[in-house]
């Protein structure tokens, strides 16, 4: 088992991003993790050598229990990251946050016309204010952006976000063809695009004078050569809201369900074997190709390993 794991408190959600990397439209979804069950999973997971917790959603400030959930895994000794749009953070989460948090992952895609259009909802201003404040008291931040044609060049915004603020990575994201995010053709990226998306990357850290670092999901054959030898190394276990626990997000069959936050530390070996398949298998796909979107990578190495079992 990996010494990190992330864990989805909830699939619903207050906007409805139309690249969504979810497969259904789960913002009206009711099932939300059992905290109980989930606080007594980080004992577990804190005495088999775990270190490290990403809690996201959905929304994850959408659970009722989320602050006693954060608390709890702090307590435990786990370094806590977590990922949130930004819209529901008020006096008491930032508390939380302060006392409980290593990293926020927050996303904004902005300017606000775009946020609106991406999210269904006029909320720029909001996520923007609560980047300000946790800035303000000193929490480290790392920003999402999806840029879609539509946005990519314009992008002042962004750099007047960086200059203004203590942003520790910025990761510039283009829709991959897997959730909501195939159905939304109108945001795809050409190969031209792509590649001013690169540049535009390296631009930005130039102007921070590289206090920002800013990446892309974009993985080129020289990054694939030194980064991803091997692919296990990315791959990071995915606690569902149901307590199912898979080898990656990427991949929620049963093919790949490792245990669930009862019978941890108990997990199905036979999903080892399977990653080292797919490891190959990821080399094979990626050997030669100029750059490669990794989400999209693996839906298809996975797909082709299930179907072969069908």
């Amino acid at each position: 088992m990996n010494r990190s794991i992330s864990i989805e408190l909830t699939k619903k959600c207050n906007l409805f991003c139309r690249y969504c990397y979810a497969q259904t439209d789960n913002c009206d979804s009711k099932i939300f993790i059992n905290k109980d069950k989930l606080i007594k999973f980080f004992k577990k997971f804190k005495q088999e050598g775990g270190e490290k917790v990403l809690l996201t959603g959905g929304e994850m400030f959408l659970h009722k229990d989320v602050l006693n959930i954060m608390y709890s895994a702090s307590e435990e000794g786990l370094i806590l990251d977590i990922f949130t749009n930004g819209t529901l953070i008020n006096d008491r989460e930032l508390s939380a946050i302060i006392n409980c948090v290593n990293q926020v992952y927050i996303s904004l895609d902005g300017p606000a016309t775009v946020q609106k259009n991406l999210s269904g909802v006029d909320c720029y201003e909001r996520v923007y204010q609560t980047i300000r404040l946790l800035d303000e008291c000193g929490v480290n931040i790392n920003l999402q952006v999806m840029v879609v044609p539509q946005n990519l060049e314009n992008l002042g915004w962004l750099s007047e976000l960086i200059h203004g603020h203590r942003i520790n990575t910025v990761r510039l994201a283009h829709v991959s063809r897997t959730g909501k995010g195939k159905y939304a053709s109108d945001l795809f990226l050409n190969e031209q695009q792509l590649e001013l998306l690169l540049k535009t990357s390296s631009i930005l850290m130039n102007e921070s004078n590289y206090k920002t670092r800013v990446v892309t999901n974009i993985i080129t054959y020289a990054m694939r050569n030194v980064f991803y030898k091997d692919f296990r190394q990315v791959l990071s276990p995915w606690m569902l809201p149901d307590g199912s626990i898979y080898a990656c997000y990427n991949m929620l069959q049963d093919y790949w369900k490792i245990s669930d936050y009862e019978m941890f530390p108990e997990v199905n070996e036979k999903v080892e074997r399977h990653l080292n398949d797919l490891n190959n298998r990821l080399i094979e796909l990626t050997e030669g190709r100029k750059y490669f979107d990794l989400f999209e990578t693996i839906h298809q190495a996975s797909d082709e390993m299930i179907m072969k079992e069908i």
